[in-house]
């Protein structure tokens, strides 16, 4: 059996942890909420966006906080992930969903900031 390092670190609400892994190294990550972040000559810029709630324009159109990478928007509706098909990006803010959202829905979005 090889032998197994654990790193253990206990996170504070915006905690910054630095991992350095070498290659083909296996690590097991369980977090419940985390952003991630690109390094760049020792500038962290937060890209990721997990979870936002759009604001609801119409019961189709919806608009999110930032502008993200086309192709990299996520829809969830209810908790389940819609496909390619049940919605479309209208800008970089903007999308539509295919089916009206009723009152009861709710819809969340992830996605990759432009930078």
């Amino acid at each position: 059996m090889a032998n197994v390092d654990y790193i253990t670190a206990t996170l504070v609400e915006k905690e910054i942890v630095e991992v350095e892994l070498i290659e083909k190294e296996i690590i097991t990550v369980n977090l419940t909420s985390v952003d991630i972040l690109y390094k760049t000559d020792e500038v962290s810029i937060p890209l990721w966006i997990y979870n936002e709630i759009p604001t609801t324009m119409t019961s189709v159109k919806f608009q999110l906080a930032n502008e993200y990478r086309t192709g990299t928007l996520r829809v969830y509706l209810n908790g389940i992930k819609l496909n390619s098909l049940d919605w479309s990006e209208t800008t970089s803010t903007t999308f539509t969903i295919a089916k009206a959202k009723l009152s009861t829905d709710s819809i969340e979005c992830s996605y990759i900031k432009s930078e």
